[in-house]
């Protein structure tokens, strides 16, 4: 099987392009996501696995260029295995949207992992939720137009998976934190963030996600921790950050409790 050459071409702009079994296993988990129900067709499961394939690995390419290779070495794979399907709806300028998520049920239905047939149908069902939000939440006026709704699915689908983690790159301005928030509610977690301040410093950090760790791991709710670039107020930060993302452990997190023997 061929591969896209982009171990090369890393620089400080996409430092993220090392790939690994690690991003084969999340193709393969996408493809698990899809319940026996929903196997309706042999068609659905391949776009199933050109919709992971494109979330895994062409949602990290970030210039024109490695998309198009991408988009290359799909098709000539996606002919070489599956003849008779046609993926090349999915790609060009009139390409057909190719979208999956767990929420086209509606609000308090089983969460089911399906492609979304209808995009009207899914902007009806995310303004319910914008909606549903707004009445316990801060208010959102949001305007989902189509681009919004296509980084929505996408946010749901990373943060519903098991430690799922995601860096949303755009202008100050673009939506990046409303759209997160609009996802963990629909996903059913709470959103966490840090208050920084001119004395907030690395206790106060391990505070803050010592909490997290309560809610999540002693009380079971879903947590969400949106954090910003702003909010790196200490180089510091990023390692806590690297053990939360790598492996779930903070070494230095809780202090240290001594063992005492006592005499009988």
């Amino acid at each position: 099987m061929r591969t896209i050459s982009l171990r090369s071409a890393q620089t400080a702009a996409n430092f993220h392009y090392v790939f690994n079994l690690r991003h084969i296993a999340s193709v393969f988990a996408g493809l698990l996501m899809l319940t026996p129900t929903k196997f309706s067709s042999t068609d659905k499961v391949a776009n199933v696995w050109l919709h992971e394939c494109e979330r895994v690995y062409a949602d990290r390419l970030v210039s024109p260029e490695h998309q198009a290779s991408f988009q290359e070495l799909v098709q000539k794979q996606a002919k070489m295995a599956m003849p008779s399907f046609n993926f090349g709806k999915f790609s060009g300028e009139n390409a057909a949207p190719l979208l999956f998520n767990h929420f086209m049920a509606g609000i308090g239905e089983e969460p089911v992992y399906d492609q979304v047939e209808e995009v009207d149908v899914l902007k009806k069902n995310l303004d319910l939720m914008l909606e549903d939000y707004n009445e316990t939440n801060a208010v959102m006026d949001l305007v989902l137009f189509e681009d919004a709704m296509r980084h929505i699915c996408r946010i749901t689908r990373v943060i519903n998976n098991t430690a799922g983690h995601c860096m949303l790159v755009g202008v100050g301005g673009s939506g990046k934190q409303s759209l997160s928030r609009l996802s963990a509610h629909i996903c059913g977690f709470k959103t966490k963030t840090i208050t920084i301040s001119a004395t907030y410093g690395i206790n106060d950090l391990k505070a803050d996600i010592q909490e997290m760790y309560k809610l999540a791991g002693v009380k079971g709710e879903g947590v969400m921790w949106l954090f910003t670039d702003n909010q790196i107020v200490n180089e510091k930060f990023l390692v806590y950050m690297n053990d939360l993302l790598s492996s779930g452990k903070i070494s230095d997190l809780y202090a240290q409790v001594s063992e005492r023997t006592s005499e009988p």
